[in-house]
């Protein structure tokens, strides 16, 4: 399983715009907002594939700042991994729970989902864990709202 985040480099310096392939680009912003002794934690469909050189393309040059919670043999989710067919929407939701709740401690103090199978999932996690919860979808947002800015209208 590849990760998108293994070409940021290159992508990047290729193009003449702001590119971001993964939504592990967010971790050393999220990292930035946090306390020193604070970690992200990160539910991935396949640890295996963060790598060293994804988290360094990705900005995150310290790997004890992060947790990872793999997804990969969990009942459910291993349908979509493996591309078995239909699965039960409300079991992989509750099994994406239970796995982000098994991640935080004291120590984790947002929760990055690095799969795009999980954003359905995220209000879920955040009700489960009391964490803030980032995916790809607020990389998106982030993005958006900074290409498309609106003319200022309130009191200064």
């Amino acid at each position: 399983m590849w990760f998108f985040g293994r070409f940021q480099k290159e992508v990047a310096a290729a193009v003449d715009i702001p590119v971001y392939l993964s939504s592990l680009m967010q971790v050393p912003w999220l990292l930035a907002g946090l306390k020193p002794n604070k970690k992200a934690g990160i539910l991935t469909a396949y640890e295996k594939g963060i790598s060293p050189e994804l988290l360094e393309n990705c900005g995150i040059h310290d790997p004890s700042s992060i947790r990872i919670q793999d997804l990969s043999d969990l009942t459910e989710f291993s349908c979509i991994i493996e591309d078995r067919g239909t699965f039960d929407h409300a079991a992989l939701e509750q099994e994406a729970v239970t796995a982000a709740e098994s991640l935080v401690d004291d120590d984790v103090a947002v929760i990055l989902l690095e799969c795009s199978d999980l954003p359905p999932y995220a209000h879920a996690i955040q009700q489960a864990t009391s964490r803030p919860v980032y995916d790809f979808i607020t990389l998106i947002h982030w993005m958006h709202y900074a290409t498309t800015q609106k003319p200022y209208y309130g009191f200064m």
